[in-house]
């Protein structure tokens, strides 16, 4: 029988049709109309009568989308109502939570963040470089513009930062002879790394020391507060080529010199020679010693580059060399320089008393040495070229450099000897060993009581000059060195007043971390204080 909310001439005529179908093919479930001209569409054909109110809302179950008994929505209307208006209220009130765009935000930035650091490391070519420097993308200089890195090393008061008086004739020594002859280099294409006690820092002397280095234009010298050396300590491996130095330097605090450039210089270190200078704080260098270093480096670790910047027009900006020309020399993986030539400034004269005279104990005495097998300290460099490991490129220290180095070949290797050695035509191999021979006098070194191994603090008793050669040494000082009678003079002045207390304070620096601890140190020192008590 069907049941429907109007009778009608069409619901007789479906009557009637429906009584003459077989028992098998009557509906035992609900099922939709299809004929929606001859019945509505919530007329649904059932094995029994059902009642519909048309005011009343059909549930799907009546509609014949569902079988079974009805759910609990169908049963509890007004609850399944409350419950779909709080869920909705519960979005909107999380939607306008204050701690709901944050988050948004956050995971926007989060998610762009990730996008972009694998496109730049997976998808961008291997040599674009980036700065590791925050919010800041420099482009990478090419290898005429940066042919090599070139970094110098000094030392100033490390594990000694409360010494203040030895502090201060540091301090002097380092503006006569070390700050001078460095800020009038030839070449400033070089990093000048300082490194001091991260107590001195506490200081006024450190205070004046930051004055003077920020008072000059240059912005390549590095005020560092660390305590850690290398090239320095054969147990103490490490470099600025392999990485150690770098690391050291991003943990400690800078005080000056342009950041980005430094972080340039670390992020080349593998793709440019690196050099590497070690320069005492109380040494200096002849104003062409660095430019001369650089030049042969750059030589001897890249020859086609060397031409090509040799022979580049002036104001024209000129790329790197594609082809390689003919006939270049062997290349090596690594490279020393040093030099046997130096000036001694010595301020303590007691001992010699043909010395003794009213201008040398206001001003001090100047003496000229000559090594025959000894490289000095101050200029002592160590090159690496762009392919090679750190780790095998020996180390050695200024008394043993001339005798392992001077005749050996080891900077070599067979695949760098880009031309065969013709022996008969006597074809040398060059050295490892670079003598920086072209200067009359490469560096200059100050003998003081401020030294902490005290060696060759006194003149050499049997050593004579005459007075002209003194003022043609003085004469070299000013005009090579950037060096000046004055400010020698002041500072031999404050050693004299202050000898007993630096004297004192050298002796409670002995045996600290990189210093000297020798007896004979300690005993010479001990005389000075204890003869300046009995004056």
């Amino acid at each position: 029988m069907i049941v429907s909310r109007r009778r009608n001439v069409h619901s007789e005529r479906n009557e009637s049709r429906n009584d003459n179908l077989p028992g098998l093919l009557q509906p035992t479930l609900p099922l939709p109309i299809a004929n929606r001209n001859e019945i509505s569409q919530r007329d649904v054909i059932t094995s029994e009568s059902i009642d519909i109110d048309p005011e009343k809302p059909v549930s799907p179950s009546s509609r014949g989308y569902a079988i079974g008994p009805p759910s609990p929505d169908q049963q509890h209307p007004q609850q399944s109502r409350i419950r779909r208006k709080r869920k909705r209220t519960f979005l909107v009130d999380l939607m306008l939570h204050p701690l709901t765009v944050p988050l948004v935000v956050l995971t926007l930035v989060a998610f762009l963040y990730t996008t972009v650091s694998t496109y730049i490391y997976y998808y961008l070519p291997a040599s674009v470089l980036r700065i590791p420097v925050a919010n800041v993308d420099v482009p990478v200089p090419s290898a005429m513009e940066w042919p090599f890195i070139h970094i110098v090393n000094t030392r100033f008061m490390q594990e000694q930062g409360a010494l203040t008086t030895l502090g201060m004739a540091r301090f002097h020594l380092f503006m006569t002879f070390c700050f001078p002859t460095m800020i009038s280099q030839s070449s400033q294409h070089f990093f000048w790394i300082i490194k001091t006690d991260p107590e001195f820092t506490k200081t006024p002397i450190f205070d004046l020391m930051l004055q003077a280095i920020q008072s000059v234009p240059n912005h390549n010298i590095y005020l560092v507060a660390s305590n850690n050396n290398f090239l320095i300590n054969p147990l103490i491996k490490g470099s600025w080529k392999d990485g150690a130095e770098c690391l050291d330097l991003l943990q400690s605090k800078i005080y000056t010199g342009n950041i980005t450039k430094l972080h340039m210089a670390m992020a080349l270190r593998n793709e440019r020679p690196v050099l590497e200078t070690r320069l005492d704080a109380d040494d200096g260098l002849h104003m062409h010693y660095l430019k001369y270093i650089q030049l042969v480096a750059l030589k001897r670790f890249q020859p086609a580059i060397y031409r090509a910047i040799q022979h580049r027009p002036n104001g024209e900006d000129l790329t790197e060399p594609t082809t390689k020309p003919a006939n270049l020399p062997p290349v090596p993986q690594w490279l020393y320089w040093c030099t046997r030539r130096h000036v001694e400034w010595h301020s303590s004269i007691e001992d010699s008393e043909e010395w003794q005279n009213v201008d040398n104990l206001t001003i001090g005495v100047l003496v000229p040495i000559q090594h025959d097998k000894l490289c000095v300290t101050p200029g002592m460099t160590v090159g690496y070229n762009i392919d090679v490991d750190a780790a095998n490129v020996p180390f050695h220290s200024h008394d043993t450099l001339f005798r392992a180095v001077s005749k050996s070949s080891d900077c070599f290797s067979p695949g760098r000897l880009t031309i065969p050695v013709n022996k008969t035509a006597g074809t040398k191999m060059p050295a490892c060993l670079v003598l920086v021979e072209d200067l009359l006098f490469c560096a200059v070194r100050s003998r003081t009581l401020t030294s902490a191994g005290m060696l060759n603090v006194g003149i050499i008793p049997a050593f004579r000059m005459e007075p002209n050669t003194t003022n043609r040494l003085w004469q070299l000082l000013d005009e090579r060195f950037s060096i000046t009678k004055a400010k020698v003079q002041r500072t031999q002045e404050f050693l004299v007043r202050h000898r007993k207390e630096v004297a004192y304070e050298n002796v409670l620096g002995q045996c600290t971390t990189g210093h000297s601890c020798k007896d004979q140190a300690k005993a010479e020192l001990q005389k000075i204080i204890d003869e300046e008590s009995a004056a």
